[in-house]
């Protein structure tokens, strides 16, 4: 595949994958989240690679979806990615990437990027980061898992202070 709003490259055994629309602060279209769905399935599929990192170009990791392209998605209730591919947020638990995958946040990280966030193994995180569940100021209900994984991850007590 052709990335176009991914940097991906391979060194050694690891699958180094970037965001790439500093433009935009790495606001995720469609393609954009395609093109990472495809680089986890070639990630999980590859037996050369070992693991993975997911890193952002720019100050920001990701200012979230660029709504007005996915508000078709949203309203119709479907899409899909290709056979190929695995939802970054986990979204099939029977087709998950089977290697590790590290995620390295500075700036914000908002909705999608910390539902990826909540869905990897392993979190490096600058003093910088800013993360945000924002879809509920707007009246989304965050589709990725966020909901249910962020207090699965801190704890219950946590979660409701």
């Amino acid at each position: 595949m052709e990335y176009t709003r991914l940097k991906v490259e391979t060194r050694g055994h690891v699958f180094i994958m970037g965001l790439n629309r500093p433009e935009k602060r790495n606001a995720f279209d469609l393609e954009m989240y395609e093109e990472l769905a495809c680089a986890y399935g070639e990630l999980d599929r590859n037996p050369e690679l070992r693991c993975g990192v997911l890193y952002a170009v720019g100050e920001d990791f990701t200012s979230g979806l660029e709504l007005d392209k996915w508000a078709a998605v949203f309203s119709s209730g479907k899409w899909t990615i290709p056979e190929s591919s695995i939802h970054p947020v986990g979204l099939d638990e029977d087709k998950r990437c089977r290697k590790p995958v590290v995620m390295a946040v500075r700036g914000r990280c908002y909705t999608i990027g910390f539902e990826i966030l909540l869905a990897l193994d392993i979190r490096v995180v600058s003093k910088d980061a800013r993360f945000s569940l924002l879809e509920v100021k707007r009246g989304i209900y965050p589709v990725g898992g966020g909901t249910v994984r962020l207090f699965e991850e801190i704890g219950w007590g946590n979660a409701m202070k």
